[in-house]
C-alpha cells in the first residue's frame, strides 16, 4: 500500500487540482468567482508542474539505480563466466602439458637408438657421455673424433630438446593462469635453473623438474665446453668432407671459443698480478 502511494503521489496531487477545477465551475454562483478561482488554480497549476519535475527527476534517478544494479548483476555475471574461462583454458593448458612431455617422452622410448629410454634419465646420460670429450678434443684421427661427436650429439640435441620443451609447456601454463613463473634468460637451461623452485608449484611439470633442474646446472656449467666440443667436432667434419659445414657458422663458432679463452687468459693475470690496494706502498 505505501509503497502503491509512494508511486502514484503525482498523480494523486493532479487528479485533486482537476476535481477542484471542476467542481468550482460547476458550484461557484457567477462568472467572476469562477475567474478568481481560475486564477487561484492557475497558481496551483504551476506547483504541480513542479511536483511533475520532481517526480520525473525521481523517477529517472529510480530507472539509473535499477540500471546500475542490473549493469553489476551483469558484471558478477561476466566474472563467473571470465573465472570459468579461465578454469577451462587452465585444464585445457595442463592436457597440452602433459601432451607435450608425454609424447617426448614416448618418443625416447620408442626410439632403439636413443641414449636414454625417459627424460629423468638425462642428467645420468649427460654427466656419462662426457666421458667421449677427451677422445673429441684430444685425438688426432678426424674419423675417430667424429665418431665420438656423434655419439655425444646423440645426447645433448635430445637434452636440449628436454629443457627447450618443459619451457614450452610452462609457457603453456603461465599463459593459461595468468600467472608469471618462468625468469627471463638466453636459454631454456639458464630459465630452469633460475625458476627452480616455482616451476615445483605447477602440476605434471614438477614431475620432471628434478632431472631438468639438474641438467640445466650441468648445461650451463658447462656452457664454454660444449662450445669447444662442437667445434672440434664440427673441424673433424670438414677434414673428412671438405665445404659440408657453413663456413660463417664455423667461423662465428671459433671466435666464441677464443673469446672465451682471452676472457680466461685475462683472468689468469689478473689473479697472478693483482692491482695493489690504494693505500699500499
Amino acid at each position: 500500500m505505501l509503497k502503491a502511494l509512494k508511486e502514484s503521489w503525482a498523480w494523486l496531487l493532479t487528479g485533486v487540482v482537476v476535481v477542484a477545477a471542476v467542481a468550482g465551475f460547476f458550484f461557484l454562483p457567477d462568472m467572476s468567482m469562477r475567474s478568481q478561482f481560475g486564477d487561484y488554480l492557475s497558481g496551483f497549476a504551476g506547483a504541480v508542474a513542479f511536483i511533475w519535475l520532481i517526480a520525473a527527476y525521481l523517477q529517472q534517478g529510480n530507472e539509473l539505480r535499477l540500471q546500475r544494479e542490473e549493469l553489476s548483476l551483469q558484471r558478477q555475471s561476466l566474472d563467473l563466466q571470465r573465472e570459468e574461462l579461465k578454469k577451462m583454458s587452465k585444464y585445457a593448458a595442463m592436457e597440452q602439458v602433459a601432451h607435450l612431455l608425454d609424447q617426448f617422452d614416448r618418443s625416447l622410448h620408442e626410439n632403439p637408438n636413443s641414449p636414454v629410454k625417459t627424460a629423468n634419465d638425462f642428467p645420468v646420460a649427460f654427466m656419462t657421455g662426457m666421458q667421449l670429450w677427451k677422445t673429441i678434443t684430444e685425438s688426432p684421427n678426424p674419423n675417430e673424433v667424429f665418431k665420438a661427436y656423434t655419439e655425444w650429439m646423440k645426447i645433448e640435441g635430445p637434452a636440449k630438446e628436454f629443457l627447450a620443451r618443459l619451457v614450452t609447456a610452462t609457457e603453456l601454463y603461465c599463459e593459461a593462469s595468468g600467472k608469471n613463473i618462468l625468469p627471463q634468460g638466453n636459454s631454456p637451461a639458464e630459465r630452469i635453473y633460475f625458476g627452480h623452485q616455482a616451476l615445483l608449484d605447477i602440476p605434471y611439470i614438477r614431475h620432471y623438474i628434478g632431472a631438468a633442474s639438474t641438467l640445466a646446472t650441468a648445461v650451463l656449467s658447462t656452457e664454454p665446453g660444449l662450445d669447444r666440443i662442437q667445434l672440434a667436432g664440427l673441424c673433424a667434419m670438414e677434414k673428412i668432407a671438405p665445404r659440408v659445414v657453413n663456413a660463417q657458422a664455423l667461423a662465428a663458432l671459433r671466435e666464441r671459443v677464443a673469446a672465451h679463452d682471452r676472457e680466461l687468459e685475462a683472468r689468469k693475470q689478473a689473479q697472478s698480478h693483482p692491482t695493489p690496494a690504494s693505500g699500499d706502498a
